[in-house]
């Protein structure tokens, strides 16, 4: 009997080290569970990482993609722009010799006017040069004011005719370029908005 009471014993131990083991195994089940979910939920973080990282490299090569647009419009515009301002003034050059060219034309046609004029007044002053000098001083005097006022006001006339041109085409050109300024500006909020 007592060796079956120490059997009993031994049996007891053995039961409750089972117990043990059991709960043992049990926790380790419990853990190889929870960390089946842990690899779960890291895979799927990781497949929503790459899908993130993906749209990010997406998004960046969209903004150089814009940027290179932008890059590239804005070097045809301003090559628009200087190839507009380079025929422009062209144009002002142009004008500028025409109106040298009108100046030098009305010049010789009053020096023309002006050696007509003088032959024929060198022949009234010699008839009224004997009868009274003041007279002569005076028509002379007249005459020159009369031509220096014809030169002048053509002159004035030529020369606001430039300026009124020139300041026509510092507007256009002022207001292309602000305009141009402006869509950049709004292609580049909107880029930046997006």
């Amino acid at each position: 009997m007592q060796k079956f009471d120490s059997t009993l014993a031994e049996f007891d131990k053995e039961v409750s080290k089972l117990k043990s083991i059991g709960e043992v195994h049990q926790e380790i089940k419990k853990l190889a569970t929870e960390y089946e979910t842990v690899v779960s939920k890291i895979q799927d973080s990781n497949k929503t990482l790459q899908s993130v990282l993906k749209q990010h490299q997406d998004f960046q090569n969209e903004i150089k993609n814009n940027i290179t647009e932008i890059e590239n419009q804005y070097s045809k515009n301003k090559s628009d722009i200087q190839s507009l301002l380079t025929s422009k003034l062209d144009e002002i050059k142009q004008q500028n010799k025409a109106f040298e060219k009108s100046v030098t034309e009305i010049v010789e046609n009053l020096r023309k006017e002006n050696k007509q004029f003088y032959r024929d007044f060198e022949e009234t002053v010699r008839i009224k040069l004997a009868e009274n000098k003041s007279e002569i001083k005076q028509l002379i005097e007249q005459e020159t004011i009369k031509l220096k006022d014809i030169f002048t006001s053509e002159l004035d006339k030529r020369t606001s005719e430039i300026i009124n041109r020139q300041k026509s085409l510092l507007t256009t050109i002022w207001l292309s370029s602000g305009t141009i300024i402006l869509v950049l500006i709004f292609i580049i909020y909107r880029l930046l908005k997006h």
